[in-house]
């Protein structure tokens, strides 16, 4: 439920809930070496409710902050392709296997936006930030602090059929004192947002950082063109984020859209673990 200028002021409120149930939800292990060989899946299942206040001052800002509370669940995955999480991987070693907390998450952000068409941009730009607090309600052990950032920038070339997309973006979690980040709940690369060459969730550590870059042009009024790179890594702390450790993939791509909005894109993405297509209905960023 969304509430938009409440007031007459520039404020809107949104009001959620939901419940989901993932049966198959893919773990290699932690860390960039982590291999494929050992690939395992797990069932995540929450239930989840909170509000948002936004607000947007000028055309350019928004803040905002909230407040949520959730109720993860970790189960035995279902795919019967590959062992249950919890029989290959060492409970001792992956915080939040065998025992879940619910949450109280505190959230502030704020972004900066003056992307010609947030629906579908060709010149400027976003630049946001959030912090999170993940409180711990039940066990005290697995409270933790994550910040986000995403800048994103929008190139237009001489011909103004073509673009230059460009963006980076970072994920930094440090677990309360004593406590840990649970696994479900760490940054991930992998998957149709991030790392599009490699299989959905195929990374997953503390921090993880991300590259992208996009040749976009116009090869039809209804449809774009698109060459891409990825680069991303993750690490236990800051500091191990490097750029010498960086996985990379690359591919081509379409995105179907309107005159004023996205539609649909169809990348195919090539990595050193090979070579994955994605449909998706949701732009890359």
């Amino acid at each position: 439920v969304n509430l938009s200028r409440v007031g007459g002021a520039p404020v809107s409120v949104s009001l959620k809930g939901q419940h989901y149930t993932y049966p198959q939800e893919d773990f290699f292990g932690l860390g960039r070496e982590s291999q494929t060989e050992d690939r395992t899946n797990y069932l995540l299942e929450a239930t989840e409710a909170g509000a948002t206040v936004a607000w947007t001052p000028t055309t350019l800002l928004t803040v905002s902050g909230g407040v949520s509370y959730l109720q993860p669940r970790i189960g035995s995955g279902t795919d019967s392709r590959f062992p249950s999480t919890e029989e290959q991987f060492d409970p001792q070693t992956l915080p939040g296997l065998t025992s879940q907390s619910d949450y109280v998450r505190g959230d502030a952000s704020v972004a900066l936006d003056w992307r010609d068409n947030p629906l579908h941009p060709h010149a400027g730009g976003r630049y946001g930030i959030q912090f999170s607090d993940f409180r711990d309600q039940e066990l005290s052990a697995y409270g933790f602090r994550r910040v986000a950032v995403d800048l994103q920038q929008y190139v237009p070339l001489p011909n103004r059929y073509r673009t230059l997309a460009l963006r980076a973006a970072a994920v930094f979690t440090d677990p309360h004192d004593g406590q840990e980040v649970p696994f479900f709940y760490q940054p991930t690369l992998g998957g149709s947002q991030a790392l599009r060459g490699f299989r959905e969730f195929r990374f997953r550590d503390q921090n993880s950082l991300l590259m992208t870059a996009e040749y976009r042009w116009e090869a039809w009024w209804a449809l774009d063109g698109a060459l891409f790179v990825d680069a991303g890594t993750v690490a236990p702390t800051r500091q191990g984020l490097s750029l010498r450790d960086l996985d990379v993939s690359y591919g081509a791509g379409f995105r179907l859209h309107s005159n004023r909005a996205f539609a649909a894109r169809l990348d195919l993405a090539v990595s050193r673990e090979g070579f994955i297509p994605l449909l998706r209905f949701e732009h890359v960023f």
